[in-house]
């Protein structure tokens, strides 16, 4: 009886020894995301900062925003008492994003994502059947590896008037 916890001594210690330490390049278990936004034309929609913690070798989503009724048709029979005749779809309006963060070689990170922005167009309002909204979005689909503490531009798209979009990414350590 008495080289059971011996053995067990051993296979723990063995297990150890397997994982070993971790290394000061390596990083750790727990990492935040921090992605800095500048959108000017929906600046009062999208949050210009959004920092998420994620594990290693996990995911974060993040959603924000709303979700807008867009009328779409006339209600007919019972709906149409309950809503004021109308039909209504719902588009989100507001920040996603989705990412992946694994562990990448030689200490670094690599994040694999989406990123998608919807809001209303300039000068478009709720309205009603006869004008409806006008919903823009960008999407962008990203990877990138990065060490601890670096950031990277993963998003900018431009136009005529300068900068519509702007996205970077920064990774750090959480204690």
């Amino acid at each position: 009886m008495q080289r059971t916890p011996i053995l067990a001594a051993m296979i723990l210690l063995a297990a150890v020894a397997a994982v070993g330490p971790a290394s000061a390049d390596e990083p750790g278990p727990n990492t935040r995301l921090t992605f800095t936004i500048d959108t000017p034309a929906f600046e009062d929609a999208i949050p210009s900062v959004v920092e998420v913690a994620a594990a290693l070798d996990g995911s974060v989503s993040v959603v924000t925003g709303a979700r807008l009724p867009i009328p779409t048709s006339a209600a007919t029979g019972e709906e149409s008492a309950e809503n004021g005749g109308v039909r209504f779809s719902y588009q989100h309006v507001g920040l996603s994003i989705q990412a992946l963060i694994r562990p990448a070689e030689g200490g670094r990170v690599l994040v694999t994502g989406t990123l998608e922005i919807n809001g209303l167009a300039p000068g478009s309002a709720a309205g009603n059947l006869g004008s409806p909204p006008v919903v823009t979005t960008a999407s962008s689909s990203f990877a990138v590896t990065l060490s601890d503490g670096g950031s990277e531009r993963i998003v900018r798209v431009s136009g005529a008037d300068g900068d519509r979009l702007v996205v970077d990414l920064r990774i750090d350590p959480l204690e």
